[in-house]
């Protein structure tokens, strides 16, 4: 988190934004197909340090509500992060689902 408080006073949001996505958002999506789907309570630490960062980097209040978080930086929670996992492998995937089942219902 330090290190993200050092780069806001020297670095461009844009490439700040970089910077998060190569460092931290990279870490979050490492097999988050696989355990984004979770509880979410299991999440919520990890949650907490995603949100305390984004406002490190958008300099903003403790107060500030996370919602507005992801939009100002242009960036997803975890969660969503998960669901786009999801969409991805049932796109890269589709053709090896079976859509009949092969008995009468």
């Amino acid at each position: 988190m330090y290190a993200f408080k050092i780069l806001t006073d020297i670095l461009e949001l844009k490439t700040i934004r970089v910077v998060y996505q190569a460092l931290l958002e990279s870490i979050i999506s490492y097999g988050i197909s696989i355990w984004g789907g979770t509880y979410d309570t299991t999440i919520d630490s990890l949650k907490k340090i995603q949100n305390k960062i984004l406002k490190i980097i958008l300099k903003k209040d403790s107060r500030y509500h996370t919602k507005y978080l992801y939009f100002d930086m242009n960036v997803l929670p975890i969660k969503k992060l998960f669901y786009k996992a999801a969409v991805i492998y049932i796109i890269k995937n589709k053709l090896t689902f079976k859509t009949e089942h092969g008995h009468n219902t």
